[in-house]
């Protein structure tokens, strides 16, 4: 039998490496061509990976930055299921609808609503969705997009058992 030793520390960098290497983050379909005062849109596609190596992860939420907001600004007006903070702390206040930022934090519905998507992103499953963005000056600028997420202790250490043993009994009359 094979031993590993790892520590506690190690999980939160294996976390770390399972989201930066395991799941895909893509912005895609960036509107082009505005001029100063224009609105555009982009969408963000996430992809966990699919099984056996992908893993459930749980409280999803995407960190949006643009690298210059003097170029252009993220609107906070999402979907209506999803909500727009200036942090990642899902108990901060929402941004307002009409809010033009440099960042922001996008949260999915918490699984319990029963809405899709929401902010489990099982292995294999897929969730794209629309961000707003308004031109404000002549420029280029970067918009770079991550996932936070992580994984419950069941789905990391599930409970299980070990082998099972038999033995015959032989009862005589």
């Amino acid at each position: 039998m094979t031993t590993t030793t790892i520590s506690l520390t190690d999980l939160s960098g294996a976390t770390a490496d399972y989201l930066r290497t395991e799941v895909e983050v893509r912005i895609n379909q960036v509107t082009r061509n505005l001029e100063r005062g224009d609105d555009g849109t982009f969408t963000v596609r996430l992809v966990n990976a699919e099984p056996p190596r992908g893993i459930r992860l749980t409280d999803v939420t995407v960190h949006l930055v643009v690298d210059s907001p003097a170029v252009i600004l993220l609107s906070a007006r999402v979907s209506t299921l999803f909500e727009a903070r200036a942090t990642g702390d899902r108990n901060d206040p929402r941004l307002p609808s009409d809010a033009l930022v440099g960042e922001m934090f996008v949260f999915f519905p918490q699984t319990s609503t029963g809405f899709e998507p929401n902010d489990v992103l099982e292995p294999g499953e897929a969730i794209e969705f629309e961000v707003g963005y308004h031109g404000e000056a002549a420029g280029t600028t970067d918009i770079t997009a991550h996932l936070h997420a992580s994984f419950s202790f069941t789905d990391l250490f599930p409970r299980s058992n070990g082998t099972t043993v038999e033995k015959s009994v032989t009862i005589r009359a």
